[in-house]
Formats: C-alpha cells, sequence, structure tokens
C-alpha cells in the first residue's frame, strides 16, 4: 500500500507551527524545580480516562539532574511519581 497521498499535504515534521519552542533548561524549569508536590488530599483515584496524564494543565520537564518532573500548570505544583497514571483533581479540563 502506497501512503505517500496520505502525508505529501502533511510538512511535518518540518513545520514551524507544529514544532514547539526550545527554552533553556535554566530559563524552562527554574522555578518549578522549587515548587511543592501537590498534596494527596487534592487529587482523586480516576478509573477513567480523566487522569492529569491527559489533562490540559498537565507538563513536565527536566531538572538540571535530568530527572523528569511532573507538573500541574495550574496548581503549580508536581506531581508525586505515578498519580499523573490514575487520579485527577477537580480542576482536570480536557486538552484541545
Amino acid at each position: 500500500m502506497d501512503f505517500t497521498y496520505l502525508f505529501a499535504h502533511r510538512n511535518w515534521p518540518m513545520s514551524p507551527h507544529l514544532t514547539k519552542k526550545v527554552f533553556s533548561k535554566e530559563e524552562y524549569s527554574k522555578d518549578a524545580e522549587e515548587w511543592e508536590y501537590i498534596e494527596e488530599e487534592v487529587l482523586n483515584h480516576s478509573r477513567s480516562a480523566c487522569v492529569c496524564m491527559t489533562c490540559y494543565h498537565f507538563s513536565h520537564i527536566c531538572d538540571r539532574h535530568s530527572r523528569t518532573l511532573l507538573t500541574c500548570l495550574t496548581k503549580h505544583c508536581l506531581i508525586p511519581d505515578g498519580k499523573h497514571l490514575n487520579s485527577k483533581c477537580s480542576m482536570w479540563l480536557a486538552r484541545l
């Protein structure tokens, strides 16, 4: 099967509209490394796809030691490892 027709009209990965602006590690993560972890009472267990990882406000960054930090951009808090897979808060919003 020839897929060239399907992908011929798309300009990725070279399209500037599909790439994110790159920040230096210091510029992007200097504030987030100092954030506190989110309180356990704020997170509610969820069995659906509505979890932190699928939230519009979810993000992840690397600290200066190249460790991944999971963040909630609305609450300005770090998310404990694993909680982004099975928990959500009251401010969960679907990604657009």
